[in-house]
């Protein structure tokens, strides 16, 4: 009786079955090396509501004559584009002033490491976090508190 020969002509049988079709969670690699060449969208998702820079205090006419015109104009921009140090950048946490930093803890949004800080005018700013292509807006600054910076 001939010995069986193991091994010769078997393929590996595979528990898994992956459709080409089917990305990993958040997209592939390829794509979050191109976040740059993407176009900013707003989210609202984590605005504060209840904090000491709330949309609350922005007078009607101020939001919708000059605010909202503002991000439309950010909204026609790559990431790559909008990211700009001077104007819009990122800011670690521990820049913040201390009542911003107590606020995330308050909000549950204190495992952030770093904020986004978008310039508006020279003093009014708009707070949030840049996920992928995605800002989530979170606060309003219009006195350039949060991060105050020396030449305010």
């Amino acid at each position: 009786m001939a010995a069986k020969r193991r091994g010769k002509n078997k393929k590996p049988k595979s528990i898994i079955k992956i459709s080409p079709e089917k990305k990993a969670r958040g997209g592939s690699i390829l794509e979050k090396e191109r976040i740059e060449e993407k176009k900013l969208s707003w989210k609202f998702s984590i605005i504060d509501t209840g904090g000491e820079w709330t949309f609350k205090s922005i007078k009607k006419d101020y939001f919708w004559n000059h605010l909202l015109n503002k991000l439309k104009n950010y909204e026609s921009q790559t990431v790559g584009e909008f990211i700009v140090p001077k104007h819009n950048h990122k800011i670690e946490k521990c820049r913040l002033c201390k009542e911003a930093q107590k606020r995330l803890i308050e909000i549950e949004l204190d495992d952030c490491d770093e904020l986004y800080s978008v310039h508006i005018t020279s003093i009014k700013r708009l707070w949030g976090i840049l996920e992928g292509s995605y800002f989530k807006i979170l606060w309003w600054d219009p006195h350039h508190e949060i991060c105050p910076s020396n030449k305010h």
